[in-house]
């Protein structure tokens, strides 16, 4: 019942908070479940995997995807998934933790910073984006979302809600590569909490437009923020 209700809430966050909520699915794991930093690792490739397909449909349904423009970003994110996948694969919990308390830090500034009016620049940097993209995925189990929807509009010139869709497909390719890199069969328990995740994803989905988008990023940026600290003093301690 626990790992039911932390995957819908998990699917809510990131139909309501979009792909960055990914994020959230290793500390809640970790601290709701009791699971290691390693095994919540999986487990959020699993849910990323699942809910983001769920999305995927969702957001076709809309109009608000590009596959083709997801291509480019993905011949950089999928090569750079597998390769840290497998050198990440026998990473010690603490390493794990010390790298997703500087990956929800980073994230939750990233937030607090960004307008929903940038414009993108530089395009180089978009590919820069999409293999750190990649590489969280293979070392935490993280979408690394708040990298992956800037890095698409500065690669494709996306719209802010196209690159929004688009992003939950390119985290649930790039969360497959990061399992195909580890070689590892993703447990049931985490598969479940996965499908949860998408169930939440499909009850929220009709809610989210009704949430100002600036609201709704301020919000997850406090809420990686809070995780990040909950991260940082495991390892303290």
């Amino acid at each position: 019942m626990e790992i039911l209700l932390v995957g819908v809430v998990l699917g809510c966050f990131m139909a309501f908070f979009g792909a960055g909520a990914g994020s959230l699915t290793v500390p809640l794991a970790v601290h709701l479940l009791n699971m290691t930093y390693s095994e919540a690792s999986i487990a959020g490739l699993s849910v990323v995997l699942i809910s983001g397909a769920v999305n995927t449909l969702v957001v076709t349904r809309r109009g608000e995807i590009d596959f083709r423009a997801a291509l480019p970003f993905l011949v950089l994110s999928i090569p750079a998934a597998i390769i840290v996948g497998y050198l990440m694969r026998n990473a010690s919990n603490t390493l794990t933790a010390i790298l997703l308390s500087i990956l929800l830090f980073t994230s939750s500034a990233s937030l607090f910073r960004r307008s929903k009016s940038e414009i993108p620049s530089a395009s180089w940097k978009g590919w820069i984006g999409a293999a750190l993209a990649g590489s969280a995925a293979g070392a935490l189990g993280v979408g690394a979302g708040f990298v992956v929807i800037p890095a698409l509009r500065l690669i494709s010139k996306l719209k802010m809600s196209v690159a929004v869709g688009t992003s939950s497909f390119v985290l649930a390719i790039n969360a497959l590569s990061a399992l195909a890199g580890k070689r590892v069969m993703p447990p049931s328990h985490t598969l479940f909490l996965g499908l949860a995740a998408g169930l939440g994803v499909l009850l929220a989905a009709r809610f989210t437009q009704r949430i100002n988008p600036l609201l709704r990023q301020r919000a997850l940026a406090a809420f990686l923020f809070i995780f990040a600290v909950v991260t940082l003093t495991d390892v303290l301690n």
